[in-house]
């Protein structure tokens, strides 16, 4: 055990002067250094309780946090349990209260100086279930790992403050099983990123462990931006404004896999930039388990000012697949809001869902304006400057699912009121299409097909190829032209 001799140690009554003194029996391990170096606080019991601090023959997670919050440096809570075995259960009820706010400047890593795997810590809140209390309150600058956090009456993680980090790649959370949601972030904050976790299900994938209503939820407003403020310009198929808010990524293993949660894997009520990349939403990360699917995938409502951008090129494509209602869903009102490139299938009621007052109010694509020509080309009308990007569609697992859009072909921009492309990959008689467009300066996401069937000039009988358009609301299927495979 190293002495602590550069940053102040915990602060106890009547003991200021024993600084050296006190570090000997606390559970500390730190350096001198040119900069201040955090506590590291072990816990090393798994009863929740207070005793005396947190020392090194007996620290418990909740006198952990106590320490950290008195201590006034940067601090981190580890794990390392001298007996028994992974999982390691650490139930919430001392004199039945919740456990204290963590105030910030804190890393708490279960992974950290042991050889454990993520979720071998958990935190359990069943015995405080008659109590409207979260599992963790986290101040700012506060960075979590590899804790599987459970059964709250509320939230898993709830958080008012910036600079937050959940989850990373290969050391991210399970947050399962809690009332309300898995993760709720509310108010004006800055800098946030949950990337790795998985929230409704674990590391095998199980079902049975979504939170009552949201894998997260966000309730947050920048007024920076101002509600009716100016409209933010897309420039290129990334996110191009100050990340503010990330939910996954596109690196190795930034992606969340959020499941089987009882309304929505996320819900964004309010407006702010916030990005939502590489996750598997309804799924695993093959794309291929049915069992998995939250109510709806994404919910935006609310959102009037900032950018949220919902997918993108190459490893910034969402999986959202298996939720019992649409997709992506965009309620009146809200705007700026683009959806682009992700894999969309097999969900229950659309692939994209807007209100007709939605994302700037913008009119879609005309209905029944693409054709397949022969060898595969397809090509349709629609505004100049509008990208119009191409799918194809999957129903296997999900027959008779609306249309929706799987397998990306390619994107197009619109000149002289036209766009033509040959598909990226081949093409056979059967196949489903999807053609979605979107302007950029305004955020358009969607297009459109009322249901019924196209004018006759757009059909040749007895093709059996379909193909669709998204609509505000409803998708549907029309045969078009029938196509060889592009050679």
């Amino acid at each position: 055990m190293k002495i602590f001799r550069s940053a102040p140690c915990p602060r106890l009554p009547n003991f200021k002067s024993l600084v050296i003194v006190t570090a000997l029996f606390f559970g500390l391990e730190a350096a001198a250094s040119s900069q201040t170096l955090p506590i590291v606080y072990t816990v090393n019991n798994i009863v929740d309780t207070i005793i005396g601090g947190c020392t090194t023959g007996h620290c418990t997670f909740r006198e952990a946090i106590l320490a950290a919050n008195q201590d006034q440096v940067p601090s981190e809570i580890r794990f390392n349990f001298p007996t028994g075995s992974a999982p390691y259960l650490i139930k919430v009820k001392y004199q039945h209260t919740p456990l204290p706010a963590a105030q910030g400047d804190l890393v708490i890593d279960a992974l950290a100086g042991n050889n454990y795997s993520v979720g071998d810590v958990i935190i359990d809140g069943l015995n405080v279930d008659d109590l409207p209390v979260p599992g963790l309150t986290i101040g700012a600058n506060t960075e979590i790992y590899g804790l599987r956090i459970q059964r709250f009456p509320t939230y898993g993680i709830i958080s008012t403050e910036s600079i937050v980090t959940i989850g990373a790649p290969e050391k991210g959370n399970i947050l399962v099983q809690n009332n309300l949601a898995g993760v709720f972030l509310l108010g004006m904050p800055d800098s946030l990123k949950i990337q790795g976790n998985f929230i409704g299900t674990n590391p095998s994938f199980g079902e049975g462990f979504g939170n009552g209503d949201y894998g997260i939820i966000m309730s947050i407003f920048d007024d920076s931006l101002g509600g009716g403020g100016p409209q933010h310009n897309f420039a290129g198929d990334f996110f191009q404004a100050g990340l503010a808010i990330e939910i996954g990524g596109i690196g190795a293993g930034q992606g969340n896999i959020i499941c089987s949660n009882g309304q929505a894997g996320i819900k964004l009520n309010g407006y702010g930039d916030f990005g939502i990349r590489g996750n598997f939403i309804g799924t695993d990360t093959l794309g291929t388990a049915t069992h998995l699917g939250n109510g709806n995938g994404i919910e935006i409502s609310g959102h009037v000012a900032g950018i949220t951008t919902i997918g993108g090129t190459g490893n910034a494509s969402n999986t959202i697949a298996h939720n019992a209602g649409p997709g992506v869903a965009v309620t009146a009102g809200s705007k700026n809001v683009l959806i682009s490139r992700n894999r969309i299938y097999c969900n229950g009621t659309a692939g994209i869902e807007l209100d007709a007052t939605s994302n700037n109010g913008i009119t879609p694509l005309a209905d029944s304006n693409f054709t397949v020509m022969n060898p595969g080309q397809i090509s349709g009308t629609a505004n100049n400057g509008d990208i119009i990007e191409v799918f194809k569609n999957d129903t296997t697992g999900c027959e008779g699912a609306p249309c929706q859009g799987k397998t990306f072909l390619g994107s197009v921009t619109v000149s002289n009121s036209q766009w033509s492309i040959l598909p990226s990959s081949a093409l056979s008689s059967g196949d489903e299409i999807t053609v979605s467009g979107k302007v950029l300066e305004k955020f358009q996401a969607d297009g459109e097909q009322r249901p019924g069937q196209p004018p006759a000039s757009a059909l040749q009988p007895g093709s059996g190829h379909r193909a669709q358009q998204k609509t505000h609301g409803s998708q549907a299927c029309a045969p078009t032209s029938a196509i060889a495979p592009r050679m």
